[in-house]
């Protein structure tokens, strides 16, 4: 045969080979009898080696054992560990358990008898895989203490952490704020202010390395993703221990978080929520993986973000629906007081999940907390549960919080925390209709997440805003004084520096657009002379008539008469303490000596030192 003739019939042969390999593969590739094993090769769906540039680590140190550490703990990177073991799967160093489910627990053979067996438990899990795979050729991980154990800069060092002027007001020591504005390090502008070691007579504190990785928070988008995605089948995540024999069950009505029984250690054969979370979580995400499902993340960084979404940028995603009621009154058999009116549609719109008040379970307080106390509700009192003014979760802590906001804290940050008569009665008026702020709309089709790209594209489904008639504070004209001038002058420095400028009318409509601009300040500034009493904090408050001068309970002479600040202490504090709080530019919120008092050139100064 003509050998041109053969070269193009065995080339003819090997393609037509190939077209039947390639058919045969691709049958084998969709049949379903064929996938790879749960949790195998998973490199495709992984981030680019580029899409790691502060890969976070995972600090391998049980305080609760190891107490004393003799070397820096392992940070161990475990989303590097996945990229190089992508074709093993999870199964490298999670086996799966009788179910065929993925153990995300490590070690699997632990030894807690002692803090020496726990810490061979590691060193054989991490070191005996290291050294395996080096034996086969493979790329391998440190077998050495030094290579693992490394120094960290600042683990073992120790800091000195001031103590802020506000830890002093439980003594109600008023002095520290002033001494030291002039009297750090370095020293202020003041001429004869020495320096001082302020270092030294403040609380000597520890400086512990952070450990742990932020908290992944089911917020209200991400749980509206998992609604989209589940095609709101509630019962793939939320079941409960209702049927015969304890099995898990779905209740519809009866949804609520994992952490009602999953609490933050294994016990009574119950998995930690961190081990039921990865478990279920990222068990999900690998089996619609397999099943080339969209799935959601299953690295460590993907999910540990430590970014959590404000109430503003999840203003218009829909709120889950568990039948709660849109207002009600909080009122208790036997209380001495009226009940207080709650909105709860208007406080599901501020917070982010619903955990932010509902810390355990979605039912009411009354539930856990009693009026007596109980076991269940951790024996705080439901009166506490509501007016703890230092937990996140009661009503008075929550508005605490929302003080402390620039805004507001220029005032707030100088009043005494205690709650006044006046802040009962708003609350407790045992009016239904004080707390009506939303009306529900028939329900719109919302677009799906995919459209959203990270925009708020929602309309607000469901609710329409009713404004509630509450209070406005009036224009500052209208409150004031007819003869108060706009600008008041303050000359208590005048042998140094020139008499300083206050733009008292300036200041009081600033603060009233911003009390205006807040619903929340608007429901509590019920008074028209509120804001005044940010300032004028102890005299009595009338519409046009002058309050009491400062110096009528500040002495002008530079010893304070017991606990009162002398007056320009008083001048300083509530003037520095105000633009400190509220943050700002300097030209804006002076905090600096020159900022509010133009100096006076030397000789004007040795002259009225003479």
């Amino acid at each position: 045969m003509n050998k041109k003739l053969l070269t193009i019939f065995l080339s003819f042969c090997f393609l037509l080979c190939g077209l039947m390999l390639r058919d045969v593969v691709a049958a084998e590739k969709n049949d379903p009898a064929q996938k790879p094993p749960l949790g195998q090769d998973l490199r495709a769906a992984m981030p680019a080696e580029g899409a790691y540039p502060s890969e976070q680590p995972i600090y391998v140190s049980i305080s609760a054992v190891f107490q004393d550490l003799k070397r820096p703990p392992v940070r161990f990177y475990h989303d590097r560990h996945a990229r190089a073991l992508g074709t093993e799967g999870c199964e490298a160093c999670h086996p799966r358990d009788a179910a065929g489910k993925i153990i995300y627990s490590f070690p699997i053979k632990e030894n807690t008898r002692s803090p020496e067996t726990l810490m061979n438990s590691y060193h054989n899990a991490c070191i005996g895989c290291h050294n395996k795979r080096r034996i086969e050729g493979k790329s391998s991980g440190a077998v050495t203490c030094g290579e693992c154990h490394v120094e960290v800069t600042g683990y073992h060092s120790i800091e000195y952490l001031p103590r802020l002027p506000e830890y002093y007001e439980p003594l109600r020591d008023t002095y520290h704020r002033d001494c030291i504005a002039c009297h750090k390090d370095p020293a202020k502008t003041a001429h004869d202010a020495t320096k001082l070691d302020w270092k030294s007579f403040y609380i000597r504190e520890n400086y512990r390395l952070e450990t742990s990785w932020p908290k992944v928070v089911m917020d209200y988008k991400l749980h509206y993703r998992h609604e989209q995605a589940l095609d709101r089948k509630c019962e793939l995540c939320h079941r409960t221990p209702s049927g015969e024999e304890g099995e898990m069950v779905y209740v519809k009505g009866t949804e609520s978080s994992c952490r009602d029984c999953h609490k933050d250690k294994d016990a009574d054969n119950q998995l930690s929520y961190r081990h039921l979370s990865h478990d279920e979580c990222i068990g999900c995400h690998l089996e619609r993986h397999q099943e080339k499902k969209k799935a959601g993340p299953f690295y460590c960084g993907e999910c540990h973000t430590g970014i959590e979404k404000s109430a503003e940028e999840l203003l218009y995603i829909p709120r889950e629906e568990r039948n709660q009621p849109q207002q009600v009154l909080v009122a208790a058999a036997g209380a001495r007081m009226q009940g207080a009116p709650f909105d709860h549609q208007l406080h599901e719109l501020k917070t982010t999940t619903c955990q932010a008040c509902h810390h355990d379970t979605l039912e009411r307080c009354s539930a856990c907390h009693t009026q007596q106390g109980s076991l269940e509700g951790d024996w705080v009192p439901l009166a506490a549960a509501y007016h703890e003014r230092t937990s996140p979760w009661s009503c008075v802590g929550c508005h605490e919080t929302k003080k402390q906001t620039p805004d507001c804290a220029g005032c707030h940050s100088q009043m005494k925390p205690e709650l006044s008569e006046s802040s009962c009665r708003t609350c407790h008026s045992g009016a239904l209709d004080a707390a009506g702020a939303f009306v529900p709309l028939p329900q719109t089709d919302l677009p799906d997440m995919e459209e959203l790209s990270g925009e708020l594209a929602f309309t607000l489904a469901g609710f329409t805003w009713l404004r509630l008639e509450m209070p406005l504070i009036s224009a500052p004209e209208a409150l004031l004084p007819d003869k108060t001038q706009e600008k008041l002058r303050v000359a208590l420095l005048e042998k140094s520096y020139d008499p300083s400028e206050f733009p008292h009318l300036k200041i009081l409509k600033k603060l009233t657009t911003i009390s205006n601009d807040s619903r929340l300040s608007r429901y509590y500034h019920a008074e028209e002379t509120t804001l005044c009493a940010g300032c004028h904090h102890l005299g009595p408050l009338e519409v046009k008539q002058t309050p009491p001068a400062c110096s009528s309970c500040h002495t002008r002479k530079n010893t304070p008469e017991k606990q009162t600040p002398t007056l320009l202490g008083a001048y300083h504090r509530q003037c520095l303490g105000c633009h400190k709080a509220m943050g700002g530019e300097e030209k804006e919120k002076p905090q600096t000596c020159v900022g509010c008092h133009k100096e006076k050139p030397p000789a004007a100064v040795q002259a009225a030192a003479r």
